[in-house]
């Protein structure tokens, strides 16, 4: 059963691996790059400042009474969600608690519901509960699993995928391969699909 956490949660260890990274030019990437530091910025949807703009281009001006989101990690994303939509329902199979400082921080953690998962079936029992109107995916990225979030979400009629690139582009950094993404969004009508690379954005009347 999915079950809604908090900072005062056990803790799995998380290993991650190095990586040096740059520091961005400001904003809120830059404050992202800042708050966590070393390594976290290259697993993040906020990757950089041009796929922050990306981000915000897909939210503003639309009117989001909930968004769901699928792959909390540090909550950089879900902050920026939540600045847009009056509501954010988040989901992960891990509570990392740096998130819960990081949405008081930026003032949107009143607006935020957390919950971690067991599995797919726990995480579908969730969102069929759940009235969203917008949905970002950027969980398991294999093909089985992108697949299974968007059956599940795709009921709000606007959805956003995460790391869209296509292997041996310029997008790919050697991980395109094992990713499901392409394949997934490749099958939607291209007319209702739009491409940024690393999003795509689809969106059709609310079923």
């Amino acid at each position: 059963m999915a079950k809604l956490c908090s900072i005062f949660d056990a803790q799995d260890r998380i290993d991650v691996w190095p990586i040096s990274l740059t520091v961005g030019p400001g904003g809120f990437y830059g404050s992202v790059k800042y708050y966590y530091g070393y390594n976290h910025t290259h697993r993040s949807a906020i990757s950089s400042a041009t796929q922050e703009d990306m981000i915000r281009y897909f939210l503003r001006g639309k009117k989001i009474n909930c968004a769901v989101e699928i792959g909390t990690y540090n909550g950089t994303t879900t902050a920026l969600l939540a600045y847009y939509a009056d509501k954010v329902v988040t989901i992960d199979k891990n509570n990392y608690i740096d998130k819960y400082p990081f949405w008081m921080d930026y003032g949107v953690h009143d607006k935020i519901e957390a919950y971690v998962v067991v599995d797919d079936n726990d995480k579908a029992e969730l969102l069929a509960a759940i009235d969203f109107d917008f949905a970002f995916i950027d969980g398991d990225h294999s093909e089985r699993g992108v697949r299974a979030d968007f059956e599940c979400v795709k009921k709000c009629g606007r959805v956003l995928f995460h790391d869209y690139y296509e292997e041996g582009s310029k997008y790919d950094e050697g991980t395109a391969k094992r990713q499901g993404i392409v394949t997934v969004v490749n099958e939607l009508p291209p007319g209702e699909l739009t491409i940024a690379r690393p999003f795509a954005y689809w969106e059709r009347e609310r079923e």
